[in-house]
């Protein structure tokens, strides 16, 4: 059980990874890294969470200049700035929470 575990954890620290790398090289693909960091942070392992709020970090930067490159804002890049700012409650709940870790 404890092998598979640490699979798991693994895998997701590889897809985390992989999101980040894509994010940066083509910024249209940043709503549905968003869409994924908000269920890796709502994930079951604390290893999982945290190495999902330090990619949460890095896209949050990416989607910024995403968003500061653009011409014009479409519905897509309004929809990712929620995600951004709804990704920034969850963490920032994360860390007032009474659990310690």
């Amino acid at each position: 059980m404890v092998s598979l575990n640490l699979n798991y954890v693994h895998m997701n620290e590889n897809l985390q990874c992989f999101m980040l790398i894509h994010s940066k090289q083509d910024p249209e693909t940043i709503p549905k890294v968003l869409h994924n960091m908000v269920m890796m942070l709502q994930d079951k392992s604390v290893t999982v969470q945290k190495k999902a709020i330090q990619v949460t970090a890095k896209v949050y930067r990416y989607t910024l200049m995403w968003l500061c490159k653009a011409k014009s804002v479409s519905e897509e890049m309004e929809a990712a700035w929620t995600s951004v700012n709804d990704l920034k409650r969850l963490i920032l709940k994360m860390i007032d929470s009474d659990l310690d870790g």
